[in-house]
């Protein structure tokens, strides 16, 4: 799914700025990477195949903060 995809490229982004407030023990290349799988997996659930851009992010935000256990 296309939308899936764009949600995928944007797990790097958000770890990268989120290493501005926040330590991490591994790098933000490796968390994306390990993060790869489940934010797919809750992509597949949520996305309808109508969702803009926006809220993508904003899914993929929120996602990323539930696996690091940032909230």
């Amino acid at each position: 799914m296309r939308l899936v995809k764009s949600g995928l490229r944007q797990i790097l982004p958000f770890p990268d700025k989120l290493s501005d407030d926040w330590e991490f023990v591994k790098n933000t290349f490796t968390l994306a990477r390990e993060l790869e799988k489940p934010i797919r997996a809750f992509l597949e659930q949520e996305l309808s195949g109508k969702e803009t851009e926006e809220i993508i992010t904003k899914l993929v935000r929120r996602a990323v903060k539930v696996e690091l256990a940032i909230e």
